[in-house]
């Protein structure tokens, strides 16, 4: 049987159009400092023109090492045909300039004996899946990629199709989730807020979604949308991978920017985020046994009781490590304190920290038993520090940040910017203030980065 080919229809516009200058973008776009990520699950990259999106994207793909897979599932939301619910690509081949991918028949032939139905008219012209072909032909062109696309669906329709998808997402399978976030303007029909406070208030809009991606919580991500109207275009295939998720799955962000920041032109703007879902590094029994030690250090505190160090621990909990504890009651912070180097076994800082953020946090009066009942606990395990040579090197939402200007010091955690939407200026500023600096202190001080694991009782 004659392969049924699919033929590019986007190369001169969304990304270019020849093997050479293909080759020549993808390698402009590519970041000096990333390196392949041997346990990687999935990413959410963009899907917008190359001049625009591409090294956003470029960071993604970047962490794929092709070695790890036999098969990508390429989720993407259908942009110009409507379809019901899944579509499954009908093509046997999908050509690109830098070479061909073949299309996964088996797994495709799987899903439509469960019920998937296939439709070439939107597979044939949706460039929400064709800009990635390029950068997957490039980085893995030996895989078999399984395009599907997402119409308008009903929650019960998303959970459904996480369910029919989860069984198939193995370790050797790399789901890649299409879609640009907030769309801005006239041309969109999304003006929540005057162009004038756009630059601040569309990384705000931006940062809210992609906090509740990162923590992997699709009822919050869904809620986010239906409350904001956000123009995510790829919230659909976004909500079906978070409901394949669990909590051994954790996610980072890899890069963010917004068209707007390179054209100028905050009345038409376009954000981009690249993320990754990866296993998480401590057991999802491990995390339930850190929480629990945590709320019991606090209470044995408050009922006077000495403070034990339980036995038979998993001894990941018993390696030297270094965390931070985070207690909020709602959405109001109740204290925070934790290391930033690792000089004790973990679950000795873990308990030293929840008692600290508890009682001995200066911003705050002590915990009473009653609020204890109201509080959230949240804790954040740090990689070890490294120093960078610029701000530039920063990604925020995804380092936390340190700051040394002499003998000051002072620390964000990743999520800080995030929650406050704010751009790397106005961190380091903040960060400054932090300090007891002034604010343009930033600007003659070192830096460090770190990473962290972080979960809660939330």
């Amino acid at each position: 049987m004659v392969p049924k080919v699919r033929v590019p229809q986007h190369a001169g516009s969304f990304y270019p159009r020849t093997p050479e200058t293909v080759s020549a973008m993808i390698q402009d776009l590519l970041p000096d400092n990333i390196q392949p990520v041997n346990n990687l699950r999935a990413l959410i990259v963009p899907h917008a023109g190359w001049a625009y999106s591409g090294r956003t994207a470029a960071r993604a793909y970047a962490q794929i090492n092709p070695k790890n897979y036999r098969r990508i599932i390429l989720l993407a939301p259908s942009h110009y045909v409507a379809i019901n619910k899944l579509s499954l690509c009908p093509f046997d081949v999908l050509q690109t300039p830098i070479g061909d991918l073949t299309v996964d028949a088996r797994l495709r032939d799987q899903l439509l004996k469960e019920g998937i139905a296939s439709g070439s008219e939107a597979h044939a012209l949706e460039h929400a899946t064709e800009v990635h072909f390029p950068f997957l032909a490039w980085f893995c062109s030996d895989l078999p990629v399984l395009p599907i696309l997402t119409g308008q669906m009903s929650q019960d329709d998303i959970a459904r199709a996480a369910r029919q998808l989860a069984p198939h997402w193995d370790q050797q399978t790399l789901v890649v989730v299409s879609s640009d976030f907030t769309h801005y303007g006239n041309h969109f029909a999304y003006l929540p807020f005057p162009v004038s406070e756009a630059p601040k208030k569309i990384r705000a809009l931006d940062y809210q979604a992609i906090r509740h991606i990162l923590k992997l919580d699709a009822k919050a991500f869904t809620a986010f949308c239906r409350e904001t109207g956000a123009t995510i275009c790829g919230r659909v295939p976004i909500q079906i991978l978070l409901q394949m998720t669990t909590n051994a799955d954790t996610a980072s962000l890899i890069a963010y920017t917004t068209s707007a920041e390179q054209t100028g032109d905050y009345s038409h703007s376009v954000s981009y985020a690249a993320i990754s879902i990866h296993p998480a590094p401590y057991s999802p029994d491990s995390q339930q046994i850190m929480l629990r030690i945590a709320r019991d250090a606090i209470r044995t505190v408050l009922l006077h009781k000495r403070v034990q160090i339980p036995q038979n621990l998993p001894a990941e909990l018993q390696q030297v490590g270094a965390c931070f504890v985070t207690l909020r009651i709602g959405e109001r912070l109740r204290g925070c304190i934790g290391s930033i180097m690792a000089h004790r076994p973990l679950i000795d800082d873990l308990i030293g920290n929840a008692i600290q953020a508890a009682f001995h946090d200066p911003r705050f009066p002590p915990l009473s038993l009653d609020e204890l009942e109201e509080t959230n606990i949240h804790l954040s395990i740090l990689s070890s520090p490294r120093p960078v040579t610029s701000p530039d090197e920063i990604i925020l939402g995804y380092h936390g940040i340190i700051l040394n200007h002499g003998p000051a010091r002072a620390v964000f955690l990743p999520e800080v910017a995030i929650e406050q939407g704010w751009d790397l200026e106005e961190t380091l500023q903040a960060l400054s203030r932090k300090a007891g600096l002034p604010a343009n202190a930033w600007e003659q001080a070192t830096f460090e980065v770190f990473t962290t694991f972080s979960f809660g009782e939330d």
